[in-house]
């Protein structure tokens, strides 16, 4: 065994939780409600205030500490860790070496892993997932089914939602919204990024030299040069290409791109 519950307990709402203690070093843990909640395999481990609870299982080498609560039937594993006086809850998942920290909280569906790190007041929930080398921070929301990944960064009160995607190089920050079907690949965006439903396809700027029209992401040049082959491979209407020609020349307009369509 690993470690054992000590007869020192406190109430989280109507859940008695017991003091944890280490067998090996003599050191005493956080708290939870049964074996259930803490491997004794590996090196997982609940200390400080943490508090783990319900069906929620840590496991693998992952660390609890700080005032964190994991609870419901959230699992966290892996060499993940959660800390500070973040919640984690619901049905999520946090592994691989994942942070989540502060006073972030992740919950209802949501995954978090790879090197991914949910900091500040950061929320990340419904279906929503952070991973990759991905950073959200601030007062910042990914939602919906909302995906995170790479190296970007969404921070301060930026918000993800819907099925939008934010990845690569990207940093969203201030009030920005990303929504929709966008993509995101690249670029410093501190207002958001322009965004339309189109009647065929979501028409997005995708970073400071590219934008995507449905799943196919492209360069501003490259789009100059394949628009019309695209147009005929999706049987675009006349009245559908003289829309996305307008969207395209509106992008050139706001973004300073010296390109346009003819209309």
């Amino acid at each position: 065994m690993k470690y054992e519950l000590t007869k020192e307990t406190i109430k989280v709402y109507r859940t008695t939780l017991y003091r944890v203690k280490y067998i090996e070093s003599g050191e005493l843990g956080g708290w939870i409600e049964s074996e259930e909640n803490l491997s004794q395999d590996g090196d997982a481990h609940v200390i400080g205030n943490a508090r783990v609870y319900g069906d929620a299982h840590i496991s693998d080498n992952a660390h609890i500490s700080g005032d964190a609560y994991v609870l419901d039937n959230a699992y966290v594993y892996g060499d993940a860790h959660v800390s500070g006086k973040a919640r984690v809850y619901g049905n999520v998942r946090v592994f691989d070496n994942a942070h989540v920290s502060d006073n972030a909280c992740v919950f209802d569906n949501a995954h978090v892993y790879g090197n991914a790190r949910v900091l500040d007041n950061a929320r990340v929930f419904d279906n929503a997932c952070v991973l990759g080398d991905a950073h959200v921070s601030g007062n910042a929301r990914v939602l919906d089914n909302a995906r995170v990944s790479g190296n970007a960064y969404v921070l301060d009160n930026a918000h993800v939602s819907d099925n939008a995607r934010v990845l690569g190089n990207a940093r969203v920050s201030g009030n920005a919204r990303v929504s929709g079907d966008a993509y995101v690949y690249g670029g410093d965006w501190m207002s958001s990024p322009l965004q339309i439903h189109g009647s065929r396809f979501f028409f997005c700027v995708s970073s400071k030299e590219s934008l995507s029209i449905g799943c196919h992401n492209k360069t501003i040049t490259g789009w100059i040069r394949t628009y019309k082959d695209e147009f005929n491979k999706h049987a675009f209407t006349e009245a559908q290409q003289t829309e996305y020609k307008l969207y395209f020349n509106l992008a050139a307009q706001l973004y300073g791109w010296e390109e346009r369509l003819p209309v």
